[in-house]
């Protein structure tokens, strides 16, 4: 596949995740008012959401811990809560296939319910996408769910009593 093709089918998959994209900011802020809840800040909350980017899975973890049930119950919980994608990454064996180790990597990490579900969807259309549609959406939601959780935790911090407004988990 050349780089045109690859970079196309990028922007395609980055641009048509997009109104789920949407959805998944409206999450982050609510799990941005959670972190701040648990002390976090927006550098820590940004870094969490890069690496783990799994947000009921970060959501899980951190209500946990806010909770007083410790760091192990907490990782526990949330590594539960993401075992379907097991299935999700094992469903894409042929688009990872022969990879270099970055890229499987990046698949790995990136691969969401959301991306997934739009990549076989437009598949069922009769659409060639694969693996680079698949990292575009996956970039898209990634970004805007880091954007999000810090842009809630900015606002949280900016509310007085965010409680009293009720907007507290």
């Amino acid at each position: 596949m050349g780089q045109t093709v690859m970079r196309q089918e990028l922007l395609c998959g980055l641009r048509e995740i997009s109104p789920l994209a949407l959805g998944v900011a409206v999450y982050g802020l609510a799990f941005g008012l959670l972190a701040a809840q648990a002390q976090m800040d927006g550098l820590q909350t940004g870094i969490m959401g890069a690496l783990v980017f799994a947000g009921s899975s970060q959501i899980i973890a951190i209500e946990r811990l806010v909770s007083g049930v410790g760091a192990g119950a907490a990782i526990l919980a949330g590594l539960a809560l993401n075992l379907r994608l097991l299935l999700v990454t094992a469903s894409l064996r042929d688009e990872l296939s022969g990879r270099p180790w970055w890229q499987l990597a990046l698949g790995l990490h990136l691969a969401t319910d959301e991306n997934w579900a739009l990549m076989h969807a437009q598949r069922a259309k009769g659409r060639q996408v694969g693996y680079w549609y698949l990292i575009g959406g996956g970039l898209g939601l990634a970004a805007a769910w880091v954007l999000s959780t810090v842009a809630g935790v900015s606002f949280a911090n900016a509310v007085p009593e965010p409680r009293a407004l009720g907007m507290d988990f």
